[in-house]
């Protein structure tokens, strides 16, 4: 059994949960049934009040474990700790750890060009390589036995002030880059600087990170004796750290390779043209486009396990680029690949789950983690009330919501293995706990929904629809597959959506574009803090990126309202309260089904750890080992 000593502190910070994410995954991610799983209510969340101190240091005053190990018991065994009750981190597979070996892995296609880096973008097939390379996470990440946790990342500990607009971080002293320059708090101040600035040489102009408004308004960043870096902020944001540790917020461009690059004017330099420089547990060795990503371990990675073994335990990684979810499931089969990829389309289906089951029985295990923060960011109706149609009548928008059965999504877009959900996930604490039982969400009650359907299209004067609302639709794979679902859907009310059919540049135009009826969008749900996800909520006046187009006045008040509380259970009242708003009564969008990403791996693979959700944690790879 695993225990990992970490120099730092776990602050419990009960979050929401995407996608991508920031789902960009053009198909972001992803993403038997036997049975196909069934949503559970989200856990009871006990209060957590979040309390000012000048003196407001947060030391660690125990290890931090690794959770018990689960051991796969059974022919395939499905493992993950999503829909139990209260349920954190678990930790795959018993035994005393081995080092060495070359792990072997799937990954979905070619990372973005020159590897750039998660400031951009989030795919799977990038984070997936990079995280073993980058590390999880940056100044604090998500604990290694509660992903709904802060725990320290390269900042052994760290401080705010009063009002929760100056946050200092003291930097461990034993993090060096992989080329031996060490990780100091004037390193992170460039990180952050580029994160919230980006950067300018002459007329060059470098973009901040997309994540950088989620994090609250920004002043400034300065280094202060004791190699402690602080964050300035316009603003009061005590929620500062349950952004800061989303696992995606990787640092990949170090000051000492980069300034230089920056003072000749070239500020967008990639990850892959500076040499893939990281801290993480594992040192970029090698990529060949279409083919193969290696890794290779860092012996002066700084963490260690209880027993004082130098993490990480394998040798290295070998990423096999696929062409295709057969070719993986068939080298995993034969041994060639240990593991596959979390990426949407190369989850297993429930079918391929059987033909796995069927072909290895106890010689393989498979993960199962939520795919996005949000159920249905990307794939149900997001309406734009700002273009006349018949839509605009919350009517026909209830209508609509009723009608859509969500069960038969489960089967028809996920391939058995779905999650239904209200705005998050449903093992996420903030989502409303009866969501399975409102009117549209119960399976029980589709009849007599179907029926209240017919009489509300009836009541606003399209008792036979005869209608057509326009619906942007991105082409690849499953997207497709969820777009074509709605559609023979909407038909039974007699309303034709209207798919217009493209490619990922011009699919996110559209998620932006007043010119459509609804929109299928990645966007909206970026971060598993209810408050970092306003930008895509709020008024299309204010932020034209929103998925929903509205003009309401009481989304914003809302959310004005969660950040003025310091108190997680009024947070999580005031966040049901406008879940409810936005679903029930005006039904701003229809979520249909989330993912729940379903990973193969062969029985030797263990010290996998999976959260109950964000799939993208704890993707360094550095607690895995190989039992063979």
């Amino acid at each position: 059994m695993l225990k990992l000593v970490m120099a730092a502190l776990a602050v419990l910070a009960f979050t929401i949960a995407a996608c991508a994410g920031g789902n960009d995954e053009t198909a972001a991610p992803a993403p038997v049934a036997e049975p196909a799983p069934v949503a559970q209510p989200a856990p009871t969340v006990p209060a957590m009040d979040s309390k000012p101190s000048s003196d407001s240091m947060m030391k660690e005053t125990a290890a931090m474990a690794l959770p018990e190990a689960v051991t796969p018991t059974g022919p395939g065994q499905l493992i993950g700790a999503y829909g139990k009750p209260g349920a954190k981190t678990l930790l795959i597979g018993g035994g005393t750890p081995k080092s060495g070996g070359i792990g072997t892995f799937g990954v979905r296609r070619d990372p973005p060009a020159g590897f750039d880096m998660m400031m951009t973008t989030i795919w799977y097939d990038l984070h997936q390589i990079g995280s073993p390379i980058w590390g999880s996470g940056s100044l604090v990440r998500p604990c290694l036995n509660d992903v709904y946790a802060v725990c320290a990342g390269v900042a052994k500990e760290w401080e705010s002030n009063d009002d929760f607009t100056q946050w200092t971080f003291t930097m461990r002293d034993d993090v060096t880059w992989h080329d031996g320059t060490p990780v100091t708090a004037e390193g992170m101040r460039f990180w952050i600087d580029l994160v919230f600035t980006g950067a300018k040489s002459g007329d060059k102009v470098r973009r901040p990170a997309w994540y950088a408004t989620t994090m609250g308004k920004f002043d400034s960043v300065e280094v202060i004796d004791g190699n402690k870096v602080r964050i300035n902020l316009l603003e009061s944001n005590r929620l500062f750290l349950e952004v800061l540790f989303t696992p995606y917020f990787t640092v990949a461009h170090p000051q000492h390779i980069m300034q230089p690059k920056i003072d000749s004017g070239v500020v967008d330099s990639s990850p892959l043209e500076l040499g893939m420089p990281g801290f993480g547990p594992f040192m970029y060795d090698g990529y060949e486009k279409g083919s193969i990503a290696r890794v290779r371990k860092f012996d002066g990675y700084w963490e260690k396990d209880g027993d004082g073994t130098a993490l990480p335990y394998m040798d290295g990684m070998d990423f096999a680029i696929m062409q295709s979810p057969q070719a993986m499931d068939a080298a995993i089969r034969v041994g060639r690949l240990d593991g596959g990829s979390p990426g949407f389309g190369y989850i297993l289906t429930g079918e391929r789950y059987k033909a796995y089951k069927n072909d290895l029985g106890d010689k393989f295990w498979a993960a199962q983690v939520p795919s996005g923060f949000s159920t249905g960011s990307g794939s149900g109706l997001a309406f734009n009330l700002l273009k006349e149609g018949p839509w605009q009548d919350v009517r026909v928008r209830k209508a609509m919501a009723l009608w859509i059965d969500k069960q038969q999504a489960v089967e028809a877009v996920t391939g058995g293995f779905g999650i239904i959900g209200g705005l998050f996930n449903p093992s996420n604490p903030f989502t409303s706990p009866d969501v399975l039982t409102w009117p549209g969400w119960n399976a029980d009650t589709k009849e007599q929904d179907r029926a209240r359907a017919k009489e509300l299209m009836a009541e606003a004067g399209y008792a036979d629809g005869g209608f057509t609302m326009s619906y942007n639709c991105l082409t690849t794979g499953a997207w497709r597959d969820r777009c074509e679902f709605l559609n023979a859907q909407l038909a039974g009310l007699g309303i034709d959506l209207k798919l217009d059919l493209m490619d990922a540049p011009a699919w996110k135009a559209a998620g932006t574009s007043l010119k459509y009826g609804a929109v299928q969008s990645a966007g909206g749900i970026t971060s598993r803090i209810p408050e970092a996800n306003e930008p895509g909520f709020t008024l299309h006046s204010i932020s034209p990126t929103a998925f929903v187009k509205h003009e309401d006045p009481k989304i914003p008040e809302f959310f004005k309202r969660m950040r003025a509380s310091s108190s997680l259970d009024e947070r999580i009242k005031i966040w049901r309260e406008l879940e409810r708003y936005w679903l029930l009564d005006e039904v701003y969008g229809v979520p249909l089904v989330g993912n729940l990403a379903t990973i193969p791996y062969r029985s030797w693979v263990k010290g996998r750890l999976l959260g109950p959700e964000q799939i993208m944690a704890y993707m360094d790879f550095s607690t895995v080992w190989l039992d063979k």
